[in-house]
């Protein structure tokens, strides 16, 4: 359209077949030309070219907007996802694939990589299964699906919204307003729509095909890849890749070496996890100790009453299989608790936990106990496994017929070992000087280190009056006093008829102490007496003679009988 300038004449622009212009300031009137336009084969391209990229950053545009990995100093947004729409199509991409809704060097943090119909409410929604890496908290999707009908027909492209909520994981609903075009033909890729900072939010996928829901249903593969063990519990591993689904359970078992015994360890109504892409499951222990941690030997397996997980798209199950596992993780390392064990105090032996259980003989031990009055020497003994119960050891000190005490300050010294039970190999480092107390009150160390000597006195017409036992080669202090026991507890009877009693007043006398000999000294009850016959125990009780709170124990079997056999002094 040309325009008339009243005050100077002439016009500018198209008027007509003519054209008026200014050229060097001077007014002037052409013939109107149509512009070149050859539309050449390269000229074409690189149009549908640009009006694609066009076509799809518009369509990206509604999508996801804002997203912020569009961001960039060099460009604006929108130059930005150009750029991205001519790089995929200058890679070859098709259809869906050529929006740009990230730029092609960015990886969004979540990505869907299925998406399968599973609950349809006509022309309102349609919720999909969904994999891969999802987002832990609700969002909001664009969703763009590409619609074909049976035939290939294509009848265009649909943008819909789309939510994803924590409380149904692995799903999403998208509103949809004609359901019947959502088919197996269809294609869809989707973007959040509300992401803060696209590097830490988005949730995107590549161009996928719509599948609607074909259930899948079969026996869960059993087969064990690993376990994994811990003093809390045993992860199995099986051969079943992991689907996300709406239930699982597990009831078995597992059959396996825990401190050297086969051992059954059970789980009910467990849930099932995804170890590594597989279907796992944990079966919970109470275990406090390393050498307690599950190994899995020959002849060990897993036992399965029910398993199950259960999907929008997919039921696996199986029960009552038995698998058997091994595997190469065959050595546990002791970690020592030693604590005594009252209930095997017995016999020579100071008991304390170990958590071995196999009968065999360790030397290079020892110990510092008490019960040997005041000598505190070390005693060099063999450590022996012990087979009493699952985790006992004991040590055997040499110089006591009974338990050896444990006092404030005594302790054990327990060489290093290695032992190989029900094909595990439990090894355990040096232990020294390790403290251990227990509750032991009564020695037999004088009945292990034999008497010195018996000897009886008699006064001038000959009558009996005291009876002294020697013992020699005790360490002790003469400023201690021993006690005697009461008369009713543990008494001797002197003569035929048992009817003369030893009295309770026990002493002790240190004529050499530098030799460290002592005797135990008898009075009688103030009376002389009769040509005895017999020297027996009451009830069969022992002699014994506290000191320090330790009731050391003479035998009435190790004393000679007759009391003429005794030396008279």
């Amino acid at each position: 359209m040309a325009k008339q300038n009243f005050l100077s004449g002439g016009y500018y622009g198209k008027l007509g077949v003519t054209v008026g212009q200014r050229w060097k300031n001077i007014r002037t009137i052409r013939s109107y030309v149509i512009p070149a336009n050859p539309r050449t084969k390269k000229q074409q391209a690189n149009r549908g070219v640009f009006g694609g990229a066009v076509q799809m950053s518009q369509l990206a545009n509604q999508m996801n907007y804002n997203a912020t990995c569009f961001e960039h100093s060099d460009f604006s947004r929108w130059n930005y996802r150009m750029k991205t729409a001519r790089a995929l199509q200058d890679a070859g991409l098709l259809d869906l694939a050529l929006i740009p809704l990230y730029p092609i060097s960015f990886t969004p943090p979540f990505m869907i990589t299925s998406f399968v119909g599973t609950d349809i409410v006509r022309n309102v929604s349609i919720t999909f299964a969904v994999e891969g890496q999802l987002p832990q908290s609700d969002r909001v999707l664009s969703v763009m699906f590409h619609i074909f009908d049976s035939l290939g027909q294509d009848l265009g492209y649909r943008l819909y919204m789309g939510r994803y909520e924590i409380a149904n994981p692995g799903f999403i609903t998208v509103d949809i307003d004609n359901t019947d075009e959502i088919t197996e033909d269809c294609k869809v890729i989707l973007v959040s729509r509300d992401d803060v900072d696209s590097f830490t939010d988005m949730v995107a996928s590549p161009m996928i095909d719509v599948e609607m829901e074909t259930m899948d249903i079969r026996a869960f593969v059993t087969e064990v890849l690993s376990v994994q063990k811990a003093l809390t519990g045993i992860t199995i591993v099986f051969n079943e890749p992991y689907k996300l689904p709406q239930s699982t359970t597990f009831t078995g078992s597992v059959h396996a070496v825990s401190a050297g015994q086969f051992v059954d360890v059970s789980g009910e109504g467990l849930t099932l996890n995804n170890s590594g892409g597989y279907f796992s499951v944990t079966i919970p222990c109470s275990y406090t100790v390393a050498q307690e941690i599950l190994a899995f030997p020959a002849g060990s397996y897993i036992s399965i009453d029910e398993i199950a997980a259960l999907g929008a798209t997919f039921q696996y199950t199986n029960e009552d299989v038995t698998e058997n596992f091994s595997d190469t993780d065959l050595t546990r390392v002791i970690s020592p608790n030693f604590t005594y064990n009252a209930s095997e105090a017995t016999n020579n032996r100071i008991f304390f936990t170990l958590a071995v259980s196999e009968s065999e003989s360790v030397s290079g031990g020892g110990c510092v106990c008490s019960g040997r009055f005041d000598d505190k020497s070390f005693i060099s003994t063999s450590l022996f496994l012990s087979s009493y119960g699952a985790r006992v050891a004991q040590l055997s000190p040499s110089g006591f017929a009974g338990g050896a005490p444990m006092r404030a300050g005594d302790y054990i010294r327990v060489p290093a070992f290695s032992v190989s039970i029900n094909g595990v190999t439990y090894s355990l480092q040096a232990q020294t000087d390790v403290n251990v107390i227990n509750n032991i009150s009564v020695s037999r160390y004088l009945a292990t280190l034999g008497t010195e000597g018996y000897f009886v006195e008699k006064d001038s017409d000959g009558t009996l009056y005291n009876f002294r036992i020697g013992f020699s080669d005790v360490v002790y202090d003469t400023a201690d006093i021993m006690t005697p026991p009461a008369t009713n507890d543990a008494c001797i009877y002197f003569g035929a008829s048992g009817s003369q009693q030893l009295s309770d007043v026990m002493e002790i006398t240190a004529d050499t102490p530098e030799d460290s000999y002592f005797e135990l000294y008898f009075g009688v009850d103030n009376e002389p007496v009769s040509q005895p016959s017999w020297l027996t125990g009451a009830s069969g009780n022992n002699w014994n003679v506290n000191y320090k709170n330790i009731s050391y124990e003479i035998p009435i079997a190790d004393i000679p009988g007759r009391v003429s056999e005794w030396e008279e002094v």
